[in-house]
């Protein structure tokens, strides 16, 4: 009871990272629900009316033609106050070689190797660099948008993972199932695996996580 897989996942297809080979591995688990990083309001414009997709939409569509699911959004970010795209990294690249050697290091790794690579520890640790970096960077900027705009990310990043796990504890309090995947973007892996063991240990729910979906 209460098994859940969290595959880490990069939003939108490249190389290996597609819907089909996303779809293989929950195929394999067999989830009865599905909690995905989209806030209920945008459900119908991804389920229904069908009016935008991602790599994650797209593999939960076809897994659903062949098995009964039901599908939980979990997120709250309404794109309201700032969007990442309103960062700008290429001035972190700027002011780092090593940052913008790892970023290329990235994405020739998830090109290559797909899924095993975004669900790795190489690629956590690598993030976790990357996010390092960005903040020493902006430590030492002189330009105020950025570093309030980055300041504004990081806050609505946080405060989304808690929310997240927040929806998927009460839902799992309310509700049995045996199997169930959390697709969640690979940035946020390793803050949540810190923050599902302070839920629990808050809470006293404890679901059976499942960090690597090669087991």
């Amino acid at each position: 009871m209460y098994n859940i897989t969290l595959i880490c996942t990069v939003h939108a297809e490249l190389g290996k990272c597609t819907s089909n080979e996303l779809y293989r591995f929950i195929d394999k688990i067999q989830p009865e629900i599905i909690f995905d990083e989209i806030p209920p309001s945008r459900y119908n414009a991804y389920f229904i009316e069908q009016t935008v997709t991602t790599l994650e939409t797209d593999t939960i569509k076809m897994y659903l033609g062949y098995n009964n699911c039901k599908i939980i959004p979990v997120d709250s970010y309404e794109f309201s106050e700032i969007q990442k795209g309103d960062m700008d990294y290429n001035i972190i690249s700027n002011n780092s070689i090593e940052y913008y050697n790892l970023c290329k290091e990235q994405f020739s790794m998830i090109i290559d190797h797909g899924f095993e690579y975004v669900n790795s520890t190489q690629n956590m640790e690598l993030i976790e660099r990357l996010q390092t970096i960005e903040k020493d960077v902006l430590k030492n900027t002189d330009d105020v948008k950025l570093f309030e705009n980055f300041k504004l990310w990081y806050k609505i990043t946080d405060n989304r993972e808690n929310d997240m796990l927040k929806n998927i504890y009460d839902y799992s309090a309310n509700h049995s199932y045996n199997n169930a995947v959390f697709f969640i973007g690979a940035e946020h892996k390793k803050s949540i695996m810190k923050k599902i063991q302070g839920y629990e240990t808050k809470n006293g729910l404890k679901l059976n996580w499942n960090y690597n979906i090669y087991k």
